[in-house]
């Protein structure tokens, strides 16, 4: 965006803001400024945002608030490679815990695996994304489960199990098909990333059949695959394929060579 365009949505930003009456109202909608900031890629102004309501809401001694504000500062401060979005996120998990928010537990759960697995941390990530796709399961909300699935992604694709991470790209591509879900722009760009790792560890032949034999693969299934081994070397589709049953798991069949 130009610098003067800029300058004209953040001048119209500010008597938004300033129209609304209460603190609690002004707070919500910093909260949410900071999140789409955050969606687009200016990590500047979300941390900008993130930092005004979080201020905000510890005047109110809102908990609910507090949590919202920490999350959207650990996702400004882990784009921003700060070692402080832990601390942030373990805050917020915490409140969120406290207060019975299921849905902010689980959104924090897969902050806090996308921080482990940038420090190297598998298993803690591992740890957090089941729960947070148990949480999502209980909460009856597919588009958060995508949303884990998409860390899964990267997860083993940073554990170096590329057709293990290639039949969970794949089903969830096909899913989010399903329920018209899209990702944001960092996500399409960590996916990108991964991709082309992926392309260079298997053979384009290899890639297209793998990718071919998930793409009909259910949700529940393809969390089952992802979330099967917690370490990633213990290969969940290396070297074979799992195939649908008809019946209400999976079966590891030998593929042909």
């Amino acid at each position: 965006m130009g610098a003067y365009h800029r300058g004209e949505l953040n001048e119209a930003i500010h008597r938004l803001i300033a129209y609304f009456d209460t603190p609690e109202q002004k707070a919500i909608l910093l909260n949410c400024l900071g999140s789409a900031e955050n969606d687009s890629g200016d990590l500047a102004a979300s941390l900008n945002y993130a930092e005004q309501a979080l201020e905000i809401w510890r005047r109110l001694d809102s908990r609910k608030g507090i949590a919202d504000s920490l999350s959207g500062l650990a996702a400004a401060h882990f784009g921003l490679g700060l070692p402080s979005a832990r601390t942030d996120i373990d805050e917020a998990i915490a409140l969120y815990q406290q207060i019975g928010d299921r849905r902010g537990e689980a959104f924090a759960c897969r902050s806090r695996a996308e921080i482990a697995i940038q420090n190297g941390d598998l298993a803690s990530a591992f740890a957090d994304l089941q729960l947070g796709i148990s949480i999502s399961h209980s909460t009856d909300d597919p588009f958060s489960v995508l949303e884990h699935l998409d860390v899964l992604i990267h997860y083993h694709a940073s554990a170096g199990d590329a057709e293990c991470t290639v039949t969970i790209w794949s089903g969830c591509e096909s899913n989010r098909k399903k329920i018209d879900s899209r990702r944001v722009l960092l996500k399409v760009a960590l996916i990108d990333r991964d991709a082309v790792d992926l392309r260079q560890s298997l053979t384009p032949i290899r890639f297209k059949t793998v990718w071919a034999r998930s793409a009909g693969f259910k949700l529940d299934e393809t969390v089952q695959i992802a979330t099967m081994n917690e370490y990633p070397h213990i290969r969940c589709y290396g070297g074979a394929i799992w195939r649908h049953s008809g019946q209400q798991h999976l079966q590891y069949v030998q593929h042909p060579s």
